[in-house]
């Protein structure tokens, strides 16, 4: 959080002219990012009324936003009629804000992922908004987030290829110039999970299962989302780019609206989305959660191990991330200051002291070091960014 100076960042909060007590951010930063709808968190501890219903709702669109209407209201144990008007208000109320295809990025021709870590030098407020601006208009960044901590951004950037992403990466530093304090490059080798809300949450519900049976959410095909830079790209034609591009952040559509958008048939969208599936390139179609407004918070952790430990300790914590009720998701990276970014998802700072102090004791002898951010917003989404679409439909 960018601070004048003498100011501490809670002064900052409570004195400066900008600060919305009802959002609980920088109102110019508000009014910005609510133009651009590009919120996935924000308005901590904001009073949102919801019931049981609601949250079962919100449990089955997270985990597929394809789930039909009926299907919804069998695991519900609600009326069809019923779904429809409570996801409407759900949208109204912020609480379901869109609908992610989740994208292998490996399986994407000569994709390269990084995640950058930017700590700023002490700037004012509407500095600090310009910057917001910056990446959430870049053609390139996929994910972005504010943060409070170690670090004051977080952001995930695409390229195809190694000298583009070196390119992207010198504008940055040219753009911010003298603003960056310290900037941190982890290159992104695996994704081993990737959740929209934490396991916690859905088991709590305890929902109706779902028939394992072919429709139009795909859910039999689907398996827990994980990938690798080993997995390698794959031949993808116009066909598969049109629906991949499509429905990048309408993941829900049906196939009608989906027809309508690529001039493609039905038939040939079914067909052509389960192939994607089955070669990995689709991983999953998660619904958009505000988790702050289910008294969830959100923190990043970054974690480096100790030099000399073997795979088979890496995997057991990898294990532990893929199993843990309380880690959304889980990056690798390779050649980099940190070895895991974990995503973890909490409900106070009680309940995060002792998810950390699980890992900590259970990995003693393979953590060096981590560290701790809280995330204030994400203020941009994607899994294929604008410049990357862009790129791809001119193949």
């Amino acid at each position: 959080m960018y601070h004048q100076e003498g100011e501490t960042n809670r002064d900052l909060y409570n004195n400066s002219p900008h600060f919305s007590e009802k959002t609980g951010i920088f109102i110019d930063n508000y009014q910005l990012m609510l133009k651009m709808g590009m919120f996935v968190e924000m308005d901590y501890g904001k009073d949102v009324k919801i019931d049981l219903v609601d949250k079962k709702i919100l449990a089955i669109v997270g985990k597929n936003c394809r789930t039909s209407h009926l299907q919804i209201a069998k695991m519900a144990g609600i009326g069809k009629d019923t779904v429809r008007y409570r996801l409407d208000q759900l949208q109204k109320k912020q609480l379901y804000r869109g609908n992610i295809l989740i994208v292998n990025p490996f399986r994407l021709p000569h994709m390269v992922l990084v995640s950058v870590l930017i700590k700023v030098n002490t700037l004012n407020v509407p500095e600090e908004a310009k910057v917001i601006e910056y990446f959430s208009t870049h053609p390139f960044v996929a994910w972005a987030s504010l943060l409070q901590g170690p670090y004051d951004f977080n952001v995930f950037i695409t390229a195809l290829g190694t000298k583009h992403m070196d390119q992207i990466l010198k504008d940055i530093k040219a753009t911010l110039k003298t603003n960056i304090k310290k900037m941190k490059v982890l290159h992104i080798s695996k994704m081993d999970v990737c959740k929209t809300i934490p396991s916690k949450f859905e088991k709590q519900l305890k929902l109706r299962p779902k028939k394992p049976r072919l429709d139009t959410s795909f859910a039999p095909l689907l398996t827990t989302p994980e990938c690798s830079s080993e997995d390698g790209p794959v031949p993808l034609d116009s066909t598969d780019l049109k629906i991949l591009l499509a429905t990048v952040d309408t993941a829900h559509l049906h196939f009608q609206e989906i027809s309508s958008l690529t001039g493609l048939s039905s038939d040939i969208i079914k067909y052509r989305i389960t192939k994607l599936i089955e070669k990995n390139v689709i991983m999953s179609f998660r619904g958009s959660i505000n988790l702050s407004y289910l008294k969830y918070h959100g923190h990043a952790a970054f974690i480096r191990i100790s030099p000399g430990v073997t795979e088979k300790k890496r995997n057991e914590i990898r294990q532990y991330f893929m199993q843990s009720e309380h880690i959304t998701y889980v990056f690798e990276s390779v050649l980099s200051p940190f070895d895991f970014q974990v995503f973890i998802i909490s409900q106070d700072p009680y309940d995060l002291n002792s998810i950390m102090n699980d890992i900590r004791t259970r990995f003693s002898d393979a953590i060096e070091d981590y560290e701790m951010n809280l995330i204030l917003n994400d203020f941009k989404f994607t899994h294929i960014p604008e410049g990357i679409r862009e790129l791809l439909s001119k193949k």
